[in-house]
Order: C-alpha cells, then structure tokens, then sequence
C-alpha cells in the first residue's frame, strides 16, 4: 500500500469520527510538515490537526499564520496557546501585554512568566492588584523565591490567597513555627497547614494533639500521619472510632501498606469506604 493510500484510508477513517484515525492522520501530516494538508483538514473541524498545525506553526516561528489560526479555531485556543509561547521566547512583552488584556489567559500565563523572569515585579504588582490571576501567582512566587516574608505578609493579610499559601510555605520551609503559629491562630488556613506539616516533621505529638483537640484540621490530619509513622495502630483505632476520619483514614492506609487484608475487610465490613476501594471488586 502506497502513502497516499494510507493516508487516504486514514482521512476516510477520520471523517467518519474515528479519532485515533485523525490522530494519526494529523501525526503524518504534521511528521511530513505539511502545512496545507493540516490546514484543509483543520478547516473542516477536525481538533487533532487544528493541534498539530499550531505546532507545527510554532515550531516554524510563524506568527502570522499562528494569529490568522487564532481567529479560525472556534474557540479551541491550540493556536493561542503557541502563539504565546512564541512572542514569550522573543520577549515580545506588547504583543503579550495587547493579548493579555484582550482576555487570553494564555498569553497572561506567559506575559506574567516574562515579567517575573526579568524581575519586573512592579509591572506584576500593578496587574496583580488589577485582577490578574496570573500576575498574582507569579508575583507570589517571585516574592518567595526572594525570600521576601514581608512583601508575602502584606500582600497576604491584604487577602491574597496566593500570597498567603506561598509565605506559609515559605515560613515551614525556614521552620519558623512561631511566626507560622501566630498567623495560624489569626485564621490563616495556609499558616495552619504548614505548621501542621512542620510540627508531623519534627515529631511534636504534644502540640499536634492540643491543636486537633481545639479544631484544627490540619493538626488532626498529621497527627494521624504521625501515630501511623510511629506504628501506633491502637490509638489510631481509638481516635477513628471517636470520630476522627483522619484517623480512620490513616488506619487504612497503615492496614493497606501493611497488607494485613483481614483487617481491611473487618473495616470495610464496619462501613469504611476506603477499605473497600482498596480491596477491589469481591470475587
């Protein structure tokens, strides 16, 4: 069978939906860098060579051909997608900007990715503070990476979230509980989490207990990992029993890593529905 034949038989397959055909088809278009075939075939809706012609686009830095698909793809955003990745390797910071604002998240993605690369924290501040998704969570980042606790903290009690969640990762990986436990005991979800974490790693039993006794999740939750580190079985057994479904789920996991099946089912028997996805279909 020649090529064309193939490829004729593939097309066939393709247009009568069948997608591992257009796959295919697209992957030996695309594999033979022909541009006209991918567009005809794009053209008429077909999302796997709508796919591989951005690629293909991209790859060959076509700019002009990546904004003419931009406008034809229904919707789709494949073409979008490379384009930004395009004007973002040449540092094409208004072509980002422009398309940014014209609402494409993805050239907002990269648009932040750049600013964030050439340090321009004042340009991601200024879009962060606009409602920039993106600015914010590279702004944070960047905050971090500088170790910036201060420019985190403001942001972060000005009600940034993402702020918020990259200083409390911060502060555990500098193991500054007392700082985490201030912000946590203020109602900082993210501070809770990473002094939960920081206490599991050092091994505080005493303080993960006071915690998840007054209501913290986060303690409760790695005090269970705690007592499943240290073997301690029974007392897991005895907090999931009064409740506690970090607990109960630990104690699962514990039996599962342990293999022991008979008491998987004892708890699948009593109603836990962790153990009976771990035991799989009856036979």
């Amino acid at each position: 069978m020649s090529e064309h034949d193939d490829q004729a038989g593939l097309a066939r397959r393709a247009d009568a939906g069948d997608w591992d055909a257009a796959q295919l088809l697209a992957e030996l278009l695309y594999e033979r860098g022909d541009r006209a075939g991918l567009e005809h075939r794009a053209d008429l809706g077909d999302l796997a060579a709508e796919t591989k012609l951005a690629e293909l686009l991209y790859e060959r830095g076509d700019r002009a051909g990546l904004e003419r698909r931009d406008q034809a793809d229904d919707g789709e955003r494949y073409a979008a997608f490379r384009l930004a990745m395009l004007l973002a390797e040449r540092g094409d910071l208004a072509g980002l900007t422009r398309r940014a604002d014209a609402g494409d998240l993805s050239a907002a993605d990269h648009l932040s990715w750049l600013l964030a690369q050439r340090g321009d924290l004042a340009e991601l501040r200024r879009r962060a503070d606009d409602g920039d998704r993106s600015a914010r969570h590279s702004l944070a980042r960047a905050l971090a990476d500088r170790d910036d606790r201060s420019g985190l903290q403001r942001r972060a009690d000005a009600g940034d979230e993402v702020a918020a969640e990259q200083l409390a990762r911060l502060l555990a990986e500098r193991v500054d509980p007392a700082e985490l436990r201030r912000r946590a005991d203020s109602g900082d979800h993210h501070a809770g989490n990473g002094l939960a974490v920081t206490l599991h790693r050092r091994g505080d039993r005493s303080e993960l207990e006071r915690r998840a006794a007054a209501g913290d999740r986060h303690a409760a939750e790695k005090l269970a990992w705690l007592l499943a580190d240290r073997g301690e079985l029974a007392e897991l057994e005895r907090r999931a029993d009064d409740g506690d479904p970090h607990a109960g789920r630990s104690l699962t996991w514990a039996f599962y890593h342990r293999g022991d099946e008979s008491e998987l089912r004892r708890r699948a028997e009593g109603g836990d529905q962790l153990a009976r996805r771990l035991l799989g279909p009856p036979d």
